[in-house]
């Protein structure tokens, strides 16, 4: 049995030309698509999904965290969702951290698909649905077009700029990006979690944000035999008075780049989803629980960290750094998730917060150069797929700071193109000009 098959060499036609393509239509995506196409240039949003938003939308993730001092495009976004009862005001209750979760919110899933759609409509963004990013041509350091699969074939798209949103740092690696996975000495990642809509909770049910709250409900759903995997689970109401989402489960060692191992992850936890549902069904308050929905995907905590022109790192955490080029100010303790099932058990006898390796941070600021690529000059970085060590990412990654990531690495393509440099050059010769803009735009820094 022959290990390869020879593909035969073919021509691909060039579909679209734009100043700049962005790869990844979730949280960080959609801002930079968005950012970017208000700062005066040509935008293509090349999204696997049949919708934006991501993890926000296809993923059910309905709560937002650090949003603190995050104005901007998330501001914009609350603003529509309240238009619609799309949004509930959700904030965190205080955990003994420097963390501020008085501005956290959840909202409807598919009110957050409607008001992204309307926005990057506005902003004459191209969109290109159920197409995934399946290679990159470079020369000289730069790439040139990517190449995308969908319903019409596979096809080659060109620009100026590129941004990678794709979480896992898909178009990093196709363009030869360097980059880092998991952790420093073990190499292992996070765990993933398949969230879940439900119906039918006790009226009373209050959401399970902290330590204590969670212990109790995992206590709850192991009297009733579902032990659950994730000892910790959390419950957080939606806007929809009925409604809320539930993070039951976790699958571990699940890597990025594994398809197999994705697939079976996700049909497990769905599994353990309908399973505790249905158990803790006998408990009388509990009789009329439903599983509504479970996301189109399971949540990948952790993909490729693609090396950027600085590497935030812990110690930046711990000291609080602060950086001429700041986007964004950010508060989320290093949140590390147990990576196995013995560290899970241990774990979920505490009743901290955060998995957090015993590290303390301060605030620090994320800076403009850890979203541009130090291998590839025209390609840029957004959401968790940015430059950072392993704990550094366990703390920025959540996607209340994935907008402004998204926000300013739109702004700097947008600018690098129309100055016709790379983003690199650009940071260069501009030293804090992205710090005032994200400053114009409300944002604490």
């Amino acid at each position: 049995m022959f290990n390869h098959i020879l593909e035969s060499e073919h021509s691909l036609p060039v579909r679209r030309e734009s100043d700049l393509v962005v790869a990844g239509g979730g949280p960080a995506g959609f801002s930079a698509a968005l950012s970017a196409a208000r700062s005066g240039v040509s935008v293509t949003l090349i999204e696997l999904g049949g919708a934006l938003g991501g993890v926000w939308t296809q993923g059910l993730l309905s709560y937002i965290l650090d949003a603190h001092g995050k104005s901007g495009i998330l501001d914009e976004i609350v603003n529509e969702l309240k238009d619609i009862q799309g949004y509930l005001h959700t904030p965190h209750p205080p955990n003994g951290s420097s963390y501020i979760g008085d501005s956290d919110w959840t909202y409807d899933s598919e009110a957050m698909k409607f008001v992204l759609e309307k926005l990057a409509k506005s902003a004459n963004i191209h969109i290109e649905y159920h197409s995934r990013v399946v290679n990159a041509f470079v020369k000289d350091r730069l790439i040139t077009h990517v190449v995308i699969e969908n319903n019409s074939g596979r096809g080659a798209i060109a620009a100026k700029q590129f941004i990678d949103a794709t979480g896992n740092g898909d178009l990093g690696f196709f363009a030869g990006a360097s980059y880092e996975v998991g952790h420093p000495q073990s190499g292992e990642v996070q765990p993933a979690t398949l969230v879940a809509i439900i119906s039918g909770f006790p009226e009373g049910m209050q959401n399970t944000l902290q330590g204590d709250a969670k212990i109790a409900l995992h206590q709850k759903f192991a009297s009733y035999g579902s032990e659950l995997s994730y000892r910790r689970p959390v419950f957080v109401r939606l806007p929809h008075p009925s409604l809320a989402a539930v993070f039951l489960n976790h699958q571990y060692s699940v890597s990025h780049d594994d398809n197999s191992g994705i697939t079976q992850a996700t049909i497990e936890a769905r599994e353990e989803v309908f399973k505790a549902i249905e158990n803790i069904r006998k408990d009388p308050e509990w009789s009329q629980a439903r599983v509504v929905q479970t996301a189109n995907f399971i949540g990948l905590r952790e993909g490729r960290r693609l090396n950027g022109l600085y590497k935030l790192s812990v110690s930046d955490l711990q000291n609080g750094a602060k950086f001429e080029d700041a986007i964004c100010l950010v508060h989320l303790p290093v949140d590390l998730h147990s990576v196995n099932k013995k560290d899970e058990k241990a774990a979920g006898e505490k009743k901290e917060t955060s998995y957090n390796a015993g590290l303390t941070a301060k605030p620090y600021q994320i800076p403009g150069r850890s979203l541009v690529s130090s291998d590839v000059d025209n390609l840029m970085m957004a959401g968790r797929c940015v430059s950072g060590d392993f704990y550094a990412h366990a703390s920025y990654r959540v996607t209340g700071n994935s907008v402004p990531m998204g926000e300013a690495a739109g702004f700097i393509a947008a600018k690098s193109a129309i100055q016709k440099v790379n983003p690199g050059q650009y940071l260069g010769q501009n030293p804090g000009e992205i710090t005032a803009e994200m400053a114009s735009r409300g944002y604490l820094l």
